[in-house]
């Protein structure tokens, strides 16, 4: 079974690389835009397992200032739903 895919959107790359190490070393597939416009093509074409999204209404959402750890630990809580 391939491991679990999260969209990341984030339009800072110092923490758009911090999510993908920090997730890639939680063992998560990681796909990555730099806005909102990417970031739905991205949805679309990759299809991940989580995506981050208030308007679509998601079930969870982060603002800024979050820490990494509890960001990983919240995906995995969504994900075992």
């Amino acid at each position: 079974m391939p491991p679990p895919t999260v969209l990341v959107v984030e339009d800072d790359p110092v923490i758009l690389h911090l999510l993908e190490v920090n997730f890639e070393l939680e063992g998560f597939g990681v796909v990555l835009a730099h806005d909102g416009a990417p970031g739905v093509e991205m949805a679309r074409a990759a299809q991940p397992d989580l995506k981050i999204g208030m308007e679509a209404s998601a079930d969870d959402y982060v603002t800024n200032s979050f820490e990494s750890l509890e960001l990983v630990d919240r995906v995995n809580a969504l994900l075992s739903r």
